[in-house]
């Protein structure tokens, strides 16, 4: 593994405020407590609108070294919701192993039998490409917004089983246009939207390596500001969260629309 490789797992496993820090993985060792700005009314929300398919556009405050690096975007990572999926279910950060998708009809479902679970995203991380429990990734979130590229059913399954796909792939440290075998989250995304053939967001020049080398690279903002918006939590209306991103002003709309549409 990379120095970059090394040094960006680390600032994935820190956090870091005023109110706590914590370093992963588990056990992990902790000191205070993060009162994230995502609500149990953001996740009823959430889970009422959202469908496979659909992509979530996150940020966590205590997340410090990472958000540092992800200059120029207010959100900092994309995950791709895949809905219910069988797959074997691994203790520790609950990743699920050779996870397949259950379908559209399992969209409304109440039971489940062994080895089946309900609600599930896929995104590229640290570990790389991997299958959780959507709790996982917004239990410890401050600002969530879901937007949904596909127009058919038939898009919808390619992107999620696509997505799914991908999981045990390694993450794209070199944040590189490498696509697969390696990915970094948004260039998950982006990939997922290669296969229902609908026009991508733009690139931006970032920061890529430790050294200040710059590169194309997908942003999270950039998802946001190309498709529709279905809902988001209460936090992203704060204008101090939104207004610093190169797409504020449209970012800002999409917020009015998503509060029309779910919150």
């Amino acid at each position: 593994m990379s120095l970059q490789a090394k040094l960006a797992a680390f600032g994935g496993d820190v956090w870091g405020s005023r109110r706590c820090f914590a370093f992963w993985p588990w056990p992990a060792v902790v000191c205070g407590m993060w009162e994230w700005k995502f609500t149990e009314d953001d996740y009823r929300c959430l889970t009422h609108f959202i469908k496979p398919g659909d992509m979530l556009l996150t940020k966590s405050q205590p997340y410090f070294l990472s958000n540092y690096f992800i200059a120029g975007s207010v959100f900092k990572h994309l995950a791709v919701y895949t809905g219910a999926v069988k797959g074997i279910k691994k203790n520790g950060h609950g990743f699920i192993t050779a996870p397949k998708s259950l379908g559209l009809d399992k969209l409304h479902a109440t039971t489940f039998s062994i080895g089946e679970y309900q609600r599930t995203v896929t995104h590229a991380i640290s570990e790389g490409v991997v299958c959780q429990d959507i709790l996982r990734l917004v239990g410890h979130c401050d600002y969530v917004m879901v937007v949904r590229p596909w127009k058919t059913a038939a898009q919808q399954m390619a992107i999620v089983d696509f997505a799914l796909k991908q999981v045990g792939l390694g993450y794209n440290f070199d944040f590189t246009p490498k696509g697969p075998p390696e990915l970094y989250c948004t260039e998950l995304g982006s990939a997922c939207l290669k296969e229902i053939d609908v026009e991508l967001p733009e690139t931006v020049k970032m920061r890529v390596s430790l050294l200040g080398k710059q590169g194309d690279a997908y942003l999270a903002d950039a998802f946001v500001a190309k498709y529709d918006p279905v809902c988001c939590s209460v936090s992203c209306f704060q204008p101090s969260f939104f207004r610093s991103s190169p797409f504020g002003d449209i970012i800002r709309q999409k917020l009015l629309k998503a509060e029309n549409a779910g919150v």
